[in-house]
């Protein structure tokens, strides 16, 4: 059964209000990311978020790439201070069947629960990448817990990124993009499933993105739409 009418918030107030609340449980959210755009630090800011309001029993950021001690390295950093924020677990998956041990973690997810997972072209068969996406985001809707998949931009061919895109009940498309004589970090949502009022528009609304100590990942109000 889905629980698409509950929503955990994402830690940015612009990017819930936009969200009805933020995103919501049992979806499955692909974050595909320019390096340095923003992709890890929104995912970190969602899981402190679910820790403040003491959402969910297990709070996971599972790395198929990156170790734990670097993982919390970027955890502290991102939110020195927010003891809270700590709750976060980071968990480095096993060389060997990453696909495999991530779905088996997900199976001891509860209602409310958070897993986020880096990077999906790491995690298994670049072929095979959305039939683990479909698998996932079927677990959180039964159970009705929250899958973010961290994806770096580029790492899969054309045919490969939109079936994971396809997979998704979600995708935030985070982008450096040139703002005068600056670079500025934005993020847009070409996809939205249960997001209905995000995209009732026909033009799909754009957000300038920073990274701030203690906050993690804010997002301003609406700069430009797509």
């Amino acid at each position: 059964m889905a629980h698409a009418a509950a929503r955990l918030g994402t830690g940015s107030v612009v990017l819930d209000q936009a969200l009805d609340g933020g995103f919501p449980v049992g979806a499955l959210v692909v974050l595909d990311g320019e390096p340095g755009a923003g992709a890890p630090e929104l995912a970190w800011t969602v899981l402190a978020a679910a820790a403040s309001e003491n959402m969910g029993r297990e709070l996971v950021y599972a790395s198929a790439a990156r170790s734990e001690a670097r993982l919390v390295r970027e955890r502290n950093e991102l939110f020195p201070g927010r003891k809270e924020a700590f709750k976060a677990k980071p968990l480095t998956l096993a060389e060997r069947d990453r696909a495999g041990a991530l779905l088996a973690l997900a199976g001891t997810l509860g209602r409310g629960d958070v897993l986020v997972a880096e990077t999906t072209a790491t995690l298994g068969d670049p072929k095979g990448v959305d039939a683990l996406a479909r698998a996932l985001g079927d677990q959180a809707a039964d159970v009705g817990f929250l899958a973010i998949l961290v994806h770096a931009a580029g790492t899969l061919d054309g045919a490969a990124h939109a079936r994971l895109a396809d997979a998704a009940d979600a995708l935030a498309v985070l982008r450096w993009r040139d703002a005068g004589t600056v670079r500025r970090r934005h993020l847009w949502m070409p996809k939205a499933r249960g997001l209905v009022s995000l995209l009732e528009a026909e033009e799909v609304p754009v957000f300038e993105v920073s990274l701030r100590k203690g906050a993690g990942f804010v997002a301003s109000k609406i700069k430009s739409v797509m």
